[in-house]
């Protein structure tokens, strides 16, 4: 009988479930045990995309496009109610939040209904 485990899986150790910060609202909640990675609680998995709720937690590349055509590059994200700031990979003019037409240097507000998609690791890891 196969089983439902990878080899992969098999060989690490499992995750125990942890009790975390949820990036969209700021509540504690539980996040599972097991080799996936996902970030937020339920309702906040709802309403935000999850590569956007990963940026509040893991500051990596990322990329979002907007409702009005900008693609946006950027490092790591806070969301806070219906929107969320977007920042570059540090807080001054050498990595800026790319995209846009201005530099932005301390991040751009964003209003979360306006994002069409968002990518994790846009070009690869």
């Amino acid at each position: 009988m196969a089983s439902d485990t990878s080899a992969l899986d098999a060989v690490r150790p499992a995750k125990e479930a942890e009790t975390v910060t949820c990036p969209g609202c700021h509540r504690e909640c539980t996040r599972p045990g097991g080799p996936i990675h996902t970030y937020g609680c339920a309702p906040c998995k709802r309403i935000y995309p999850q590569v956007l709720l990963k940026a509040a937690c893991d500051p990596f590349d990322y990329a979002l496009k907007l409702r009005t055509g900008e693609v946006i590059r950027f490092y790591e994200a806070h969301i806070h109610g219906d929107h969320v700031t977007l920042s570059g990979q540090t807080n001054n003019y050498e990595a800026p939040v790319e995209g846009l037409q201005f530099a932005c240097p301390r991040g751009v507000d964003v209003r979360i209904a306006d994002i069409v998609w968002c990518a994790d690791a846009p070009e690869g890891s």
